[in-house]
């Protein structure tokens, strides 16, 4: 997979969070914010077990929080900066 897509170097882990655990990002939720698919993916090193993963999420509210989100493991979800 690294031979196809440039490793992101510029994005840091955040967290890892199971699907509606509450996971809050400036007091907001992230599942109650908009979630938009990406015409580009992010390929990605697990921090901990260094497998690479594409994610192609965008998490965004009014008050211009971003997020990179893909999810590593059944329903695992990461979330990058």
């Amino acid at each position: 997979m690294e031979d196809n897509f440039k490793i992101e170097k510029e994005i840091t882990f955040i967290a890892s969070v199971a699907y509606k655990d509450i996971f809050l990002i400036n007091n907001f939720n992230i599942w109650n914010m908009e979630w938009n698919q990406l015409n580009r993916s992010f390929l990605v090193k697990d921090p901990k077990y260094h497998n690479m993963h594409l994610f192609n999420f965008r998490i965004h509210n009014e008050k211009s929080i971003t997020l990179i989100a893909g999810e590593f493991s059944n329903n695992i979800w990461f979330f990058l900066i």
